[in-house]
């Protein structure tokens, strides 16, 4: 599929796009909730079909690409972002301090065993998508430098 030639429409946001080997709808704008598939023939015979039928821009074509993932996927799914890992980590922290005191007041290597940890258990529990996006190594350590002074302080 390395030749796939880009059928969606070009001059207005539409939520539907191909990232990776995926088909997307996204909900809004902002592209925080999803609805995808992965990539398959069948699914870009449908978008030729959409194209040969409708005009670039035109609200049909649209709709054609939207019902390709409407038809198949029913519900939306949140896109989590470097911010929602981060916060939802440190509140876990807040909640019970004394049980992270010993990782999160040691080395970086430490943090990122609780924080891996933390995320282990998590991830059984909430739906991921393949476009989350994970803090990067700069903010992780800055969030441990945080973290590690807010214990020195509080306990």
């Amino acid at each position: 599929m390395a030749d796939q030639k880009n059928h969606f429409p070009s001059t207005i946001w539409h939520g539907v796009e191909i990232r990776g080997n995926y088909l997307c709808l996204f909900e809004s704008i902002d592209k925080g909730r999803v609805k995808y598939l992965t990539l398959q023939q069948e699914h870009l015979d449908e978008a030729a079909e959409a194209c040969d039928e409708f005009a670039l821009d035109s609200r049909e074509r649209v709709s054609a690409f939207q019902d390709i993932i409407d038809s198949r996927v029913h519900e939306w799914c949140e896109i989590l972002t470097p911010e929602f890992f981060l916060e939802s980590f440190t509140n876990q922290v807040y909640s019970f301090e004394k049980d992270f005191v010993p990782k999160l007041t040691g080395s970086f290597e430490d943090f990122m065993e609780a924080y891996d940890t933390y995320w282990d258990v998590v991830n059984e529990c909430i739906s991921r998508t393949p476009f989350d996006e994970a803090p990067s190594e700069a903010a992780l350590r800055e969030r441990h430098r945080e973290l590690s002074a807010y214990l020195a302080r509080h306990l």
